[in-house]
């Protein structure tokens, strides 16, 4: 009598775990690619073949889930450990994930800010670039008007030994 209310037991819990596996949003895209799965092998495998026999046993005769969704959660809960490794892995992954994210909006942030402080800068320097420009013009035309100038200047004291030696000549003439 002990040994039929343990399996009975074993047995109601084994379907509960079914049950929850199967109605968890998460692990029931893991069940279609199981599902998918199975219709790929279809009835070859014998290995799938023991599985269902064995799934059977769990299924509730009122069952609103089609018998192929308790053979795929019966499948992953046989292999609970792999599933739970996997989806603690993920879990890491995702957390990982979330971190570099982070990272990465705090990085764009940043790259942001200083695409700001640069455009500040260029608009506090674009009026000095406009002054020195204008102060470059204006020193490029006092170097023309100094060439211009020189120039000048140097023809007039051409000019002027020139009419001081002919000055010299007609002092000399008169005096003579």
């Amino acid at each position: 009598m002990l040994g039929m209310t343990t399996h009975s037991e074993n047995l109601t819990k084994v379907q509960e775990e079914l049950w929850y596996l199967i109605n968890d949003e998460y692990v029931k895209q893991v069940l279609e690619a199981i599902i998918n799965k199975m219709k790929e092998v279809g009835d070859g495998s014998e290995r799938l073949r023991q599985w269902r026999e064995e799934a059977k046993a769990y299924i509730p005769t009122d069952s609103k889930y089609d018998e192929k969704y308790w053979v795929a959660a019966y499948i992953l809960y046989l292999h609970n450990s792999e599933f739970v490794n996997l989806i603690n892995q993920i879990g890491d992954i995702e957390a990982r994930m979330f971190i570099l994210i982070n990272d990465l909006n705090k990085l764009e942030k940043m790259k942001q800010e200083i695409r700001n402080k640069i455009q500040e800068l260029y608009d506090k320097i674009k009026p000095l670039q406009e002054q020195i420009e204008d102060l470059e013009e204006q020193l490029e035309n006092i170097e023309e008007a100094s060439y211009v100038i020189s120039n000048d200047l140097y023809d007039l004291q051409n000019e002027h030994k020139r009419f001081l030696e002919q000055l010299r000549e007609v002092t000399k003439q008169i005096i003579i």
